[in-house]
């Protein structure tokens, strides 16, 4: 439970910014989430992470008791607000029914779930040895999911309720101004969010994080429109766009794209106000300047971190992007160049995006596999960006007037850039890649980032959050019809017609991985047996995605774990296999090998194989030998 009881002080300290910025508690969370995201990250580089996790409980659940005896002292009735109850009965489901699910995706054993893992083992952020796939993605996902664990051991549910929650809190927002009384609001817009997670992005038992990147996004531009704040409370909005640009490498781009819309509202704002162009346009622009100063710094921090414990280089996302632009790809091929580009133009106009039964079965998308899970009637990116346009084109038309249309062009011509331009820097990318750029890898999962807020802001300006003036009615046969409900309901109900939701993952949990149940006892023995010493482990029949050897690395966090899948590595000289294995602890077989790999490795260790763990030692001679070290299991 104390995942769960987490949420008080989160709470508590939402009711906190709440009062200090005069704004809602569900804008608050905002606020408050990204706060103690960035109190962690201090006390993570301070190395006092654990202090700081204890600090943000006690100190939270007493701002809670302090409201509530606030609240207590008060002649009104205390109302929760309609967001808060979303999100505590939404936390509350996804305990009961994910509270004993385990990781599912590959993601989640490469790196995702070995963070949390090592994070907590450490009490600080993961070493330079870790065994995650890539060691420099920032750390604002584990280290939220720090929080939620910090008192107990590694918990994978409670990993998924703290997920969730950080999925949920930028999408708060879109019940402001909504009550029980109208309960169709929030029950039709938790239809909505339901389907945008289920379709663009993978559910509420993951931690991948593109769709929250996406959630985050759309989340504090919503939370900026609504709020309008005055000049000294916008730099506040640094906090969120902080911990967006702290969720992966690729997420700074998101922060940025988010600052400059918040800069040009502010612009456009004052220009409404003043008359005049040219001041609004410089206090736009010193806006932007101001609120992406921490994100950009907070990330710097971190590379400066990484580069000191010496973490290699890890070129996954940004990287290869600007490699790609610089012409620096792994080797010129003009034909192979031309088949990514036709691959990835066919895929751009005619893949389905939304998620199904069929393409849940598999871990990432790859341009082998799509014909599997291909209905032409589902919206593919070209589909998604037409869309987009026209049902814009129709509320600028139909139904915006004045300053709130400028506003929503402004929001939604943002938005739709963003999204270009990323799906831009995805084609770039897949051509720097080499001959993996074939495979178009996750390009569904990665537009996901994209599609998820493009469908949340198209239904902004529908919601009662974003209305500041009461609607006039349409009259039809003498009967009002408000327009703005009336069309949000029917775009709702043809999305679930023609988008229908795959809803089983969210209200089931996640199956079982079978290897996984055979391996836990052995590598429990393992690391009960050499603790956090170094071991090298020889895995030449892993999967061609290495899932197994990812496997075995999550199962043995925070035992540092190399896994060599080459099966040349025992064709080399001994005294270079030997001098590989001196800078490890132990060697590891885990699994059977073939009897010409098996005699190779009796030559050059001189042990034969009936045991599959050796401990490594080396004399003052410099000679590196192998002994038996199998532990009871």
């Amino acid at each position: 439970m104390m995942g769960v009881i987490t949420l008080l002080p989160i709470l508590g300290f939402a009711i906190l910014f709440a009062r200090v910025l005069g704004t809602t508690v569900a804008l608050a969370m905002l606020h408050a989430v990204s706060a103690i995201i960035l109190t962690l990250y201090v006390g993570g580089l301070a190395q006092l992470l654990w202090w700081t996790a204890l600090a943000i409980h006690v100190v939270g659940v007493g701002l809670l008791g302090h409201a509530l005896w606030r609240a207590s002292k008060s002649d009104a009735l205390p109302q929760v607000p309609t967001p808060i109850t979303i999100l505590v009965v939404c936390a509350a489901l996804i305990w009961l029914v994910h509270g004993d699910s385990s990781y599912l995706y590959y993601d989640e054993y490469a790196h995702w779930g070995i963070y949390l893992k090592e994070m907590l083992a450490l009490d600080g952020f993961w070493l330079a040895n870790t065994n995650a796939m890539h060691p420099r993605y920032p750390p604002a996902a584990p280290l939220w999911q720090y929080l939620f664990n910090v008192f107990r051991e590694p918990h994978e549910g409670i990993a998924y309720l703290a997920q969730f929650v950080l999925l949920l809190t930028p999408l708060l927002v879109l019940w402001e101004r909504t009550s029980w009384r109208h309960a169709h609001w929030p029950l039709l817009i938790l239809a909505l969010c339901l389907l945008a997670v289920t379709n663009f992005g993978l559910g509420v038992s993951s931690l991948y994080v593109d769709h929250v990147i996406g959630a985050w996004f759309i989340g504090t531009i919503l939370c900026f429109v609504m709020d309008a704040p005055a000049s000294p409370r916008i730099i506040v909005y640094a906090l969120p766009l902080t911990a967006l640009a702290l969720l992966k490498e690729s997420s700074v781009a998101f922060s940025l794209a988010a600052a400059a819309i918040l800069g040009s509202l502010v612009w456009l704002r004052s220009w409404n106000a003043s008359g005049r162009l040219v001041s609004p346009a410089f206090r736009g622009l010193f806006v932007i300047i101001v609120i992406t100063l921490p994100p950009l710094l907070s990330l710097q921090m971190w590379e400066w971190r990484l580069d000191r414990i010496g973490a290699p280089a890890d070129l996954e996302a940004i990287g290869r992007v600007v490699s790609g632009l610089a012409g620096h790809s792994e080797q010129v091929d003009d034909e192979r160049d031309a088949e990514i580009t036709r691959r990835f133009v066919e895929v751009f106009s005619g893949q389905q995006l939304s998620n199904d039964a069929v393409s849940r079965q598999f871990n990432a998308f790859t341009y082998s596999i799509r014909d599997l899970f291909t209905d032409h009637y589902r919206l593919s990116t070209l589909g998604l960006f037409v869309s987009f346009l026209i049902w814009w084109t129709a509320l600028f038309v139909f139904l915006l007037r004045g300053f709130e249309r400028w506003k929503w062009e402004t929001v939604a011509a943002g938005v739709a850039f963003t999204g270009a331009a990323y799906v831009t820097a995805l084609y770039f990318t897949y051509r720097s890649a080499g001959e993996y750029g074939l495979l178009l890898s996750s390009y569904i999962r990665y537009v996901h980032t994209v599609a998820l807020p493009m469908l949340i802001v198209s239904f902004a300006p529908l919601l009662p959050a974003f209305c500041s003036e009461q609607e006039q009615p349409w009259r039809i046969a003498g009967r009002p019809l408000y327009m703005r409900p009336f069309l949000a309901l029917l775009a709702c109900i043809g999305l679930y017609v023609f988008e229908t939701p795959y809803l089983r993952p969210v209200f089931e949990k996640n199956s079982d991985i079978a290897l996984r149940k055979e391996l836990e006892p052995i590598t429990a023995a393992i690391r009960l047996a050499i603790g956090q010493s170094s071991v090298w482990l020889y895995m030449p029949n892993d999967l061609p995605n290495g899932f197994v050897g990812h496997l075995l690395q999550y199962l043995m966090a925070p035992t540092p774990t190399y896994v060599e899948r080459d099966k040349s590595f025992l064709d080399r000289a001994p005294e270079e296999a030997l001098a590989d294995w001196s800078r490890f602890d132990y060697v590891w077989l885990p699994t059977q090998i073939d009897p010409a790999l098996a005699h190779r490795f009796t030559e050059i260790s001189g042990m034969p194989l009936t045991d599959r763990l050796f401990a490594v030692s080396t004399d003052e001679s410099g000679k590196t030998r192998l002994s038996p070290a199998t532990p009871k299991q």
